[in-house]
């Protein structure tokens, strides 16, 4: 015969079973959210609702998550910048259709930029970059950033979405990205946020034989510049373990003529020894 005291306990512990009973319905989140006398929108803004909610996705068919991109589409901006809110948002999108993820990419699109350029709204649209793989998402998204590449480029958060564009996806679905920072690539070689993506286009665009002529071609003829600037020199020193010596001559040619003095000084002799360890021996000598 079961005591009082564990028959209580019995009681206790089934009553918590419900409170943390995970809805795996439409039907079963709507009574969820009445219970709670909230929105999943609301819920989702808390350190407990954001991490239920989660938990409902993790095993969320696909009308359940229908239903959630639904009720939070007009809130999305807010919950991806929220402290909680952009946990949800990133497990909605992993968990989410490529249909459904266009949905989400749709409605967030006149807010993206600025979402990209908050501390925590920018891992959410990191997360979506990672996870586009239809073509008309990768379309949209190119329409989206075309025009703000450089503005992204340029800032402490935005820089981290562009470089994620960058390292995910095939040369031929970014060549939007190569065109606008082209001509800017001096000024983001020497700009903190911007030498992180300088660097993945030299990276990634190295491995085409059209972009890696211009870029040897910009480099080359901006070395001297670069080689002696706080962040300018670390771009030299990826242009030099990325490309060969026939491509790095020019280079060697030009920071030979003032060897000397870019040997003394602080940043520059940093390029300098990595070119000596790079060049073949008759450079060097």
């Amino acid at each position: 015969m079961l005591s009082s005291d564990n028959h209580s306990n019995s009681s206790s512990e089934k009553s918590e079973e419900g409170k943390n009973q995970i809805e795996k319905t439409v039907e079963g989140l709507i009574s969820k959210m009445a219970e709670l006398k909230t929105s999943i929108a609301k819920y989702a803004l808390s350190q407990q609702g954001s991490k239920y909610l989660q938990r409902v996705l993790t095993k969320a068919s696909a009308d359940v998550i229908d239903f959630i991109i639904k009720e939070v589409s007009s809130n999305l901006p807010s919950l991806m910048t929220g402290a909680y809110g952009n946990y949800f948002c990133q497990k909605l999108i992993q968990s989410s259709s490529s249909n459904q993820r266009l949905q989400i990419l749709k409605e967030i699109s006149p807010a993206i930029v600025e979402i990209s350029c908050e501390k925590k709204g920018t891992h959410v649209i990191q997360c979506l970059v990672q996870m586009v793989n239809m073509e008309e998402e990768i379309q949209l998204l190119e329409e989206i950033l075309a025009d703000r590449v450089l503005d992204l480029s340029f800032d402490l958060h935005g820089t981290h979405v562009v470089q994620c564009a960058v390292t995910t996806l095939e040369i031929s679905k970014i060549g939007y990205i190569f065109d606008a920072c082209y001509d800017y690539l001096i000024d983001l070689a020497v700009n903190a946020n911007g030498l992180c993506i300088v660097k993945k286009i030299i990276a990634k665009f190295s491995k085409s034989p059209l972009h890696r002529a211009l870029l040897v071609k910009t480099f080359s003829e901006n070395c001297l510049q670069l080689v002696q600037d706080p962040y300018g020199n670390y771009a030299m020193q990826k242009v030099i373990d990325a490309w060969t010596n026939d491509e790095l001559n020019e280079i060697y040619i030009r920071l030979y003529k003032n060897l000397v003095q870019l040997a003394m000084q602080k940043f520059s002799s940093n390029v300098i020894e990595r070119c000596l360890e790079k060049a073949d021996y008759a450079v060097v000598k």
